[in-house]
């Protein structure tokens, strides 16, 4: 019978602490609804990037980027939803890029059931392309909050990512769109 009482000083200690973090958990009794719906803006998912000049044909190109994918996971908790977003991208070198490097910018932006855009946020991207590659993929990783009362769902939200661009490259866009 000294088994018991061995076994229960080894086990208690690791029982109270995993009840005191269980009662620590902002999740518990807070109902997980559905993630904020997602929006791309459509004219804001390319942008190429022309060296300086008003050259704008296939020999002028520094590089491309491409808004590739966003995937999104969401918590409920006390305070509102977190949440981990990961966007992704694909970049080609343009025959105009002799540093072989890119810098970009993409924004991450919440608008309400209204589309009012409640806040807005621009991330910078800088890569410099490897020796004889054309080609790179990648992956940002970042973390949005919605504050929230208790048990309510931000599912009425959406979220919108789109390449930051300028008037110019933003109307560049609009015409290959409709030469579609």
């Amino acid at each position: 019978m000294r088994f018991a009482p061995r076994f229960l000083r080894l086990i208690l200690p690791l029982a109270l602490v995993g009840a005191a973090l269980a009662a620590c958990d902002s999740t518990r009794g807070v109902t997980q609804y559905a993630c904020p719906r997602f929006g791309g803006l459509e004219t804001a998912t390319q942008q190429v990037k022309f060296r300086p000049g008003d050259g704008k044909d296939l020999t002028d190109v520094m590089y491309m980027v491409r808004l590739d994918s966003v995937q999104r996971k969401c918590q409920y908790d006390k305070n509102g939803v977190a949440i981990e977003m990961s966007v992704g991208f694909a970049l080609e070198l343009g025959p105009a890029n002799p540093d072989r490097n890119a810098t970009f910018q993409y924004f991450v932006a919440i608008a309400d059931a209204d589309s009012n855009v409640m806040a807005k946020e621009v991330f910078p991207v800088t890569l410099a392309f490897p020796a004889n590659v054309g080609y790179v993929e990648k992956k940002d990783v970042l973390d949005q909050r919605i504050p929230l009362p208790v048990n309510r769902s931000a599912s009425a939200y959406q979220i919108l990512v789109g390449l930051q661009l300028t008037e110019a490259e933003l109307e560049y866009n609009r015409q290959a769109q409709l030469k579609r």
